[in-house]
C-alpha cells in the first residue's frame, strides 16, 4: 500500500515525490500541520536516491494523518474497498450517527449490527463512537446493552475495539460481565474481563486477592500481556510496597530487552501500561531508563501514532527528566479516544496541576 499512499499525498500536495527538494517541499509542509517527518526519511521511503528504507509505523501513520486518516491501517482499510463500497458505508454511517445523537439509541444500534455485518472490518473504528455513546452517561444502558448481547456482537475483533478504559460510571464493566455468556466468547475475552476488574478495583484502592492472574504469552495477545504486567505492579504496590521499585524496575528491565526486535507497535504497547503503572503507583520519578528506551520514548511522544492510551503516561514519566524538550502535539491530534479521561489525568500530574489531577481522579478511579 505504500505506493497507493505516496500516489495520495502527490495528489494533496501537488507534486512528485520524486527528488530530494520535494522531499524538503512536503517535510514543511507537514511541520506546519504539527507533524515531524525529515526529508532524508521521506527519501529513503520513496526510494529517492541510492538508499530506501523500510518507514516506521508512526512514519505511516503521521502521513495519514495529513491525508485526513486516523491511522496508516485507518488509510489501508479505506483503499482496499471500492468508492461504491465507501459510500454506501458512508451512508451507512452517518444514518447509525445522527439516530444516537438524536437519542435513538435502539435504532442506532440495530444500523451499527446491521453495519458490522455487512462491512466488517471497514467499521471497527466506528465501534469506539459507539462506545463513547452508550458507557459516558450517568443511567446505565441496560436495555440497549442487553440487546448488543443477544444479538451476539461481542466477537472478538469487535471487543478489540469496543474498549472504555475510563468508564467513569461502570457501565463497561457491567457490559463485559454480562457479555461473557455469549456463546461466541473466547479464552482471551474471558481473560480480558478478569484483568478489566482486576485493573480497577486496584486502581480503587481494593487489595486484590490471591488468585493467580492469566497465564499470557506476548505472541498470543500484547494487549493482555501488557495489562497483565500493568497489575502486577499494581498488585505489589498494594501488598509490598517497599519492595515495589526494585520489583519494577526488574520488570522494566526484562521487558526492554523482550521488546527488543519486537513491533514498534507492540513496544508502545507495552511500554505504555508498564510506565502507567509506575505513574499510578507514584514511582515514575525514581524509575531508570537505558539510552536506548529513552530515545524510542521521545519518538513515541514526537509521533501521531494516534495511540493517547500509551502516549501520555511515557509522556508523563519522561516528563520528570528536566533535560528534554516535549512535544504535548499528540495529545491534540490524537482520534483513539479510548482512555482519553486517564491519559489527560495522568499529563494533568506530569504538568503538576494538582487539582486538576485530583479532580479527574475522583471521576476515573470512582468507585461503583
Amino acid at each position: 500500500m505504500l505506493s497507493a499512499l505516496k500516489s495520495e499525498l502527490e495528489k494533496k500536495i501537488g507534486f512528485a515525490l520524486d527528488s530530494f527538494k520535494n522531499c524538503r517541499r512536503l517535510e514543511n509542509l507537514l511541520q506546519h500541520k504539527c507533524l515531524y517527518i525529515s526529508y532524508s526519511s521521506l527519501a529513503r521511503m520513496f526510494s529517492v536516491g541510492n538508499k530506501t528504507t523500510e518507514p516506521r509505523l508512526s512514519t505511516l501513520n503521521e502521513l495519514s494523518v495529513f491525508l485526513g486518516y486516523q491511522s496508516y491501517e485507518h488509510f489501508n482499510q479505506f483503499n482496499d474497498n471500492s468508492a461504491e463500497e465507501l459510500e454506501a458505508y458512508t451512508r451507512k454511517a452517518l444514518e447509525m450517527k445522527s439516530e444516537l445523537f438524536f437519542g435513538n439509541r435502539l435504532k442506532g444500534l440495530e444500523l451499527f449490527i446491521a453495519i458490522r455485518k455487512k462491512f466488517g472490518d471497514l467499521s471497527d473504528l466506528l465501534s469506539q463512537e459507539l462506545a463513547l455513546q452508550l458507557f459516558n452517561t450517568h443511567d446505565l444502558p441496560k436495555n440497549e446493552l442487553e440487546h448488543l448481547v443477544a444479538k451476539g456482537i461481542t466477537e472478538v475483533n469487535f471487543m478489540d475495539f469496543f474498549v472504555y478504559e475510563d468508564d467513569p460510571f461502570g457501565h463497561y464493566e457491567w457490559f463485559i460481565q454480562h457479555a461473557s455468556g455469549a456463546q461466541k466468547q473466547s479464552q482471551d475475552f474471558q481473560n480480558f474481563k478478569i484483568l478489566f476488574s482486576k485493573r480497577k478495583e486496584l486502581l480503587r484502592g481494593k487489595a486484590a486477592d490471591e488468585k493467580s492472574l492469566p497465564i499470557q504469552n506476548i505472541n498470543q495477545s500484547v494487549h493482555l500481556y501488557a495489562r497483565i504486567l500493568e497489575i502486577e505492579v499494581l498488585q505489589m504496590a498494594a501488598t509490598q510496597p517497599k519492595n515495589l521499585l526494585e520489583f519494577y524496575q526488574e520488570r522494566l528491565d526484562q521487558t526492554v530487552r523482550l521488546l527488543k526486535n519486537r513491533h514498534e507497535y507492540d513496544k508502545i504497547i507495552v511500554l505504555g501500561r508498564l510506565f502507567r503503572a509506575a505513574c499510578h503507583t507514584g514511582i515514575d520519578k525514581k524509575i531508570l531508563l537505558d539510552t536506548e528506551t529513552k530515545q524510542f520514548c521521545l519518538e513515541v511522544i514526537d509521533s501521531n501514532a494516534l495511540e493517547l492510551e500509551f502516549q501520555a503516561p511515557i509522556y508523563a514519566v519522561l516528563k520528570n527528566d528536566p533535560k528534554l524538550k516535549l512535544s504535548l502535539a499528540f495529545l491534540h491530534n490524537n482520534y483513539w479516544k479510548n482512555a482519553q479521561f486517564e491519559s489527560e489525568m495522568l499529563i494533568a500530574k506530569a504538568l503538576g496541576l494538582k487539582k486538576v489531577y485530583e479532580t479527574y481522579q475522583k471521576g476515573v478511579l470512582k468507585k461503583t
